[in-house]
Formats: C-alpha cells, structure tokens, sequence
C-alpha cells in the first residue's frame, strides 16, 4: 500500500496492489456471500455452483458494485492491521478507479481523521480550568410555593360563567384591528393586567357577545411580551384603533392547597409531603444544572485547546441528515437566515463530531469502558419506557445496534465523570454520582 499524494491535513490519495491468487480469493467470498440472494431451481438457496452466481450477478448489473464493495472492505481490513499511516488513523473510502493493471491495483481517495497523540491530549486534560465550583445550593421556600401554585393551575377547571367579565375571571377576546380584516383571538387573565391597564378597564364590565371600539397605546415592553399581537401590526407607543369582542367567559375554579389535592397528584401522604418533595426536586434540579454547566464549560475548554481538522465528508454527511430533519423549519425562513441556520447546525456538528473524537481518545488512554453489566442495566431501564419489544425497536432500532449507542453514551458519561474528578470540580455534586 503507497500513499501517493497528501492533500491535506485530513486527504489523501493511495495506492494499493492486489496479487491474482488474493483476487482470486476475494471473488470466491464474494460468491459465496452474494449466492443466498438468489434462487437457482434444483439447488437449496445459497447452495448453487458459484459460476451461476456470477451469471446471475452480471445479468443483473450487480457484479461490478459487489466487487467494488469487497475491494474496499479488504483495503479498510488492510489498513486496520498494518497501520499503514500514522498511529492507526481512521479512514473513509469516498472514491476509487481501477488501474487496468494485472495485478489489479487501484487508487484510492481518502479522508483520514487523525488519532490525537494521548499524551499530548493529557497534557491538556489535567489542568483544565473552567472556573469557581458553586456549593451552595439552597431552596426558597418562595420557590416551593410557586411550584405549588404552577400545580394547582393546572388543576384549575375552568366553568362557564354567566354574568359581566370581573377581576379574576378569564375573557375569551378577538381582537381585531377596526377596519380592516387582521384579528386574533386570546384569553385575558382579568386582574394580572398583561395587555395593560387600558385594554382591562375596556374589557371589564363586557358580557359574552358584547363588543367595544376604542382606541389604545400600547408600549414596547407590553408587545415584546405578547408575540401574539404580532399579526395586528401594532407599532409601539401608537394609538391605535381596536376593537374587542368578547365571545366566552369563564371562571377558574382552583382546588384548594390542601392534604386531598396533594394524594390527587401522586404517591404524598398529605401537603407537607408534597412540600418537602417539591423542595428536594427542586435542589435536584439545581445541582443537574450546575453539573450540566461544568460538563459544558469543561467541553468548550478542550475544544478551545486542542486543534484536530474534522474530515469534511463526516461533517457532511451528518450534516444532511440534520437539514432533513429541519427541511420544513429552513422553508418557512428566507434564503439568508436559511444560510445562517445551517452554518449554525455546521459549526455544532463539527464541535460534536470533534468532543467525540477527544472524549473516544481519553477513554482509550484512561481505560474507561462501560462493563457488561452497566450496559445491561442502562439498555434495559431505557427499554423498560415502552410497552413491548416491538414499539421500542421501531423507536429505537434493533435492541443489539441499540446496546453499542448506550456502549458510546456510556463510555460519553463515565469520561465527563472521570474529567471532573482529576479537575476537583465535582466535590459539590458527590451525592449525584
């Protein structure tokens, strides 16, 4: 094998012979795989003489491609074993021609994607810095009580109510801009004044059908807070002419903060134990943040501080696979912000793309690998989400190509967990880990 050109930091262009008695190998193996695709009469499928496979793969146009794949899976196996380039780089074979040779020989292009050296890369681990560690998590018990309050209004039941709309009851509004045929509709919540002071005290006193033109100003602040304004075109500090409509009013019957409504949410024996857990997920959710702030400082760190040239052609790759998956978000924007977006999605692929490759190297230098038994457990609480087999391979794939994406997810967390112990950054968070 002969690197006959370097073309970049991650290119190149190589050569490599295959000997007839290797060509003659390499043939009968792909005969031999390809013969169970076919059926011969009088042979038991995959038994038939292998010349016939080759008749049949050349009538069907399949020959050649067969060949080509075979030739690359014996370069890829090649270079694997003898390291032919530097400490066991990585390829991809996008490209090939044959020479017309005989031997055959044929000349590749391919994408490399440098091993870092470990200890160059240590050196960089180990001293990371990303800053004072926070250890001082505490709960309000104004937090608690919000908490609570959020649960309750998603108990709330909201009646009809029969009579003029008031403070504490919720008008179902169309609003719409006088003259002209540009309306939305929306729910004002009488008494917390979000629309402003002006649009409540018109409202107020309205019955169900009632409806009302004056004109308004509202600020900048009350429409930067309201985007569902946006459609009437208001401008901000201009008066305006609106006209409300008041179609359903309804009144919100809360439940009562009591010891019945905290055993209706779950497994509490009463409301001090709703209070209690409440408090000790909302510390849980603190520490998470703060754990999730480290583990993204110490990435930004190693991608500020070790240089490796991401191959184009995985970026590439993955990066169609996003922008189908984004197609209908990049049609409703114009052509400029769509540019904007997928440079944006670009730049994050190749960030991912990079941590991984550092994450994989520290791993491998620092033996860090998953046991049979973590990778069990962690397979099975995942699958354990869904009701049968069958749902969590159609969401997930097949259970054994799903166990080596838990194996890397692993591998992922149990690095992190090992680079903020050397770093001293998770004293804070041992009760987590």
């Amino acid at each position: 094998m002969e690197i006959t050109k370097r073309e970049s930091a991650t290119k190149i262009s190589v050569k490599k012979s295959f000997p007839q008695d290797e060509l003659v190998k390499l043939e009968k193996s792909v005969l031999k795989e390809e013969a169970g695709n076919f059926k011969f009469p009088g042979f038991r499928q995959g038994k038939a003489p292998l010349d016939k496979v080759r008749e049949k793969l050349i009538e069907s146009g399949q020959w050649v491609e067969a060949l080509n794949l075979a030739l690359q899976r014996s370069f890829l196996f090649d270079w694997d074993q003898k390291m032919a380039l530097t400490e066991g780089d990585m390829i991809r074979i996008f490209d090939f021609k044959s020479a017309g040779e005989n031997p055959l020989s044929i000349e590749f292009v391919c994408e490399i994607f440098p091993r870092l050296k470990a200890d160059t890369l240590k050196k960089v681990y180990t001293k990371a810095n990303i800053g004072e560690k926070k250890n001082d998590f505490k709960v309000e018990a104004k937090e608690v009580e919000n908490t609570l309050k959020e649960l309750q209004k998603r108990r709330t039941v909201l009646q009809p109510f029969d009579g003029a709309v008031e403070k504490g009851k919720d008008a179902f509004l169309k609003i719409s801009l006088t003259g002209t045929d540009k309306f939305i509709q929306d729910i004002l919540h009488c008494g917390q004044n979000r629309l402003g002071k002006d649009v409540e005290s018109t409202v107020i006193g309205m019955k169900e059908g009632e409806e009302k033109t004056v004109k308004i100003s509202l600020d900048e602040k009350t429409l930067e807070k309201n985007p569902q304004l946006a459609p009437l075109e208001l401008k901000a500090d201009t008066e305006t002419e609106l006209t409300f409509k008041v179609e359903k009013i309804f009144s919100a019957d809360e439940p009562e903060l009591n010891d019945e409504f905290a055993k209706s949410l779950g497994d509490f024996k009463d409301l001090k134990d709703l209070k209690k857990k409440l408090e000790e997920g909302i510390l849980m959710e603190k520490q998470q943040q703060e754990k999730d702030r480290r583990r993204e400082a110490l990435a930004l760190f190693l991608l500020e501080r070790i240089e490796l040239e991401v191959p184009t052609s995985i970026v590439e790759r993955n990066l169609e696979e996003e922008k189908k998956r984004a197609q209908k978000y990049l049609d409703q924007q114009p052509e400029d912000k769509q540019k904007e977006t997928i440079q944006t999605i670009e730049k994050r692929l190749k960030d991912e793309i990079k941590l991984q490759r550092i994450i994989e190297t520290i791993a491998l230098e620092e033996k860090i690998i998953p046991s049979e038994k973590e990778i069990e457990e962690e397979t099975n609480r995942i699958l354990a989400q869904y009701r049968t087999k069958d749902e969590a391979e159609k969401a997930l794939g097949q259970v054994e190509d799903f166990k080596s994406r838990v194996l890397l997810s692993l591998t992922y967390q149990k690095t992190f967990d090992y680079l903020e112990k050397i770093n001293k950054i998770t004293e804070d968070l041992k009760n987590l880990n």
